[in-house]
Protein backbone atom coordinates (compact mmCIF):
# COMPACT_ATOMS: atom_id res chain seq x y z
CA UNK A 1 0.00 0.00 0.00
CA UNK A 2 1.10 3.46 -1.01
CA UNK A 3 1.44 5.85 2.04
CA UNK A 4 -0.27 9.16 0.43
CA UNK A 5 0.70 11.30 3.78
CA UNK A 6 4.47 11.22 3.07
CA UNK A 7 6.87 14.14 4.20
CA UNK A 8 7.15 14.90 0.81
CA UNK A 9 3.90 16.43 0.55
CA UNK A 10 4.86 19.21 3.09
CA UNK A 11 8.01 20.48 1.05
CA UNK A 12 6.07 20.30 -2.30
CA UNK A 13 3.56 22.73 -0.89
CA UNK A 14 6.19 24.58 0.86
CA UNK A 15 7.68 24.75 -2.68
CA UNK A 16 4.69 25.92 -4.23
CA UNK A 17 4.35 28.44 -1.80
CA UNK A 18 7.40 29.72 -2.43
CA UNK A 19 6.90 29.91 -6.07
CA UNK A 20 3.72 31.00 -6.10
CA UNK A 21 4.70 34.12 -4.11
CA UNK A 22 7.96 35.11 -6.20
CA UNK A 23 5.10 35.56 -9.21
CA UNK A 24 2.82 37.67 -7.15
CA UNK A 25 0.30 34.91 -7.31
CA UNK A 26 -0.66 34.34 -3.50
CA UNK A 27 -4.28 35.31 -2.67
CA UNK A 28 -6.40 35.47 0.60
CA UNK A 29 -7.74 31.76 -0.05
CA UNK A 30 -4.50 30.31 -0.71
CA UNK A 31 -2.87 31.86 3.01
CA UNK A 32 -6.00 31.18 4.72
CA UNK A 33 -5.01 27.17 3.85
CA UNK A 34 -1.84 27.21 4.32
CA UNK A 35 -1.82 29.14 7.54
CA UNK A 36 -4.45 26.52 8.53
CA UNK A 37 -3.12 23.57 6.85
CA UNK A 38 -1.94 21.54 9.99
CA UNK A 39 1.88 21.89 8.64
CA UNK A 40 3.58 24.35 10.80
CA UNK A 41 6.68 25.04 8.38
CA UNK A 42 3.58 25.83 5.58
CA UNK A 43 1.71 27.98 8.14
CA UNK A 44 5.22 30.07 8.82
CA UNK A 45 6.05 30.47 5.33
CA UNK A 46 2.14 31.91 5.31
CA UNK A 47 2.93 34.29 7.92
CA UNK A 48 5.62 35.65 6.10
CA UNK A 49 3.91 36.19 2.90
CA UNK A 50 0.87 37.72 4.89
CA UNK A 51 3.33 40.48 6.60
CA UNK A 52 5.25 41.10 3.36
CA UNK A 53 1.62 41.54 1.77
CA UNK A 54 0.20 43.39 4.93
CA UNK A 55 -2.20 41.08 5.24
CA UNK A 56 -2.61 40.92 8.85
CA UNK A 57 -6.34 38.84 9.08
CA UNK A 58 -4.08 36.03 8.47
CA UNK A 59 -1.42 36.48 11.22
CA UNK A 60 -3.97 37.66 13.53
CA UNK A 61 -5.69 34.35 13.33
CA UNK A 62 -2.45 32.42 14.51
CA UNK A 63 -1.76 33.87 17.73
CA UNK A 64 -3.38 31.02 19.59
CA UNK A 65 -1.96 28.04 17.18
CA UNK A 66 -0.52 25.09 19.13
CA UNK A 67 2.93 24.90 18.10
CA UNK A 68 5.37 27.23 19.51
CA UNK A 69 7.56 28.36 16.64
CA UNK A 70 4.31 29.55 15.04
CA UNK A 71 3.52 31.82 17.67
CA UNK A 72 7.14 32.96 17.07
CA UNK A 73 6.79 33.83 13.95
CA UNK A 74 3.54 35.35 14.54
CA UNK A 75 4.64 37.58 17.50
CA UNK A 76 7.44 38.90 14.85
CA UNK A 77 4.85 39.47 12.16
CA UNK A 78 2.94 41.66 14.50
CA UNK A 79 5.86 43.27 16.06
CA UNK A 80 6.54 44.50 12.22
CA UNK A 81 2.72 45.24 11.74
CA UNK A 82 2.88 47.47 15.05
CA UNK A 83 0.05 49.43 16.18
CA UNK A 84 -2.91 48.81 18.77
CA UNK A 85 -4.30 46.11 17.24
CA UNK A 86 -0.46 44.43 17.52
CA UNK A 87 -0.16 45.44 20.67
CA UNK A 88 -3.27 43.93 22.04
CA UNK A 89 -2.85 40.70 20.71
CA UNK A 90 1.01 40.31 21.99
CA UNK A 91 -0.62 41.48 25.21
CA UNK A 92 -2.93 38.57 25.44
CA UNK A 93 0.09 36.48 23.53
CA UNK A 94 2.35 37.22 26.67
CA UNK A 95 -0.04 36.79 29.47
CA UNK A 96 -0.79 33.05 27.69
CA UNK A 97 2.29 31.84 26.40
CA UNK A 98 3.94 29.27 28.56
CA UNK A 99 7.19 28.28 25.81
CA UNK A 100 9.97 30.03 27.00
CA UNK A 101 10.88 30.27 23.39
CA UNK A 102 7.51 32.20 21.92
CA UNK A 103 7.24 33.91 25.09
CA UNK A 104 10.52 35.64 24.98
CA UNK A 105 9.96 36.24 21.13
CA UNK A 106 6.58 37.92 22.14
CA UNK A 107 8.11 40.09 24.70
CA UNK A 108 10.58 41.38 21.99
CA UNK A 109 7.84 42.02 19.47
CA UNK A 110 5.55 44.29 22.51
CA UNK A 111 9.50 45.53 23.67
CA UNK A 112 9.54 46.89 19.65
CA UNK A 113 5.95 48.15 19.35
CA UNK A 114 5.69 50.01 22.63
CA UNK A 115 9.99 51.60 21.74
CA UNK A 116 8.43 52.93 18.36
CA UNK A 117 5.46 54.95 19.98
CA UNK A 118 6.08 58.69 19.79
CA UNK A 119 7.27 60.01 23.10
Amino acid sequence: MVNRESPKRPVVALAALNALERIGMVDQALLDRSANSGDSELAKVAIRIAAKQGNWSVVHGLVRHPRWDVRSETAAALGKEGGAAAEALLRGMLEQEADLIAGKAVAGALAAILASRPA
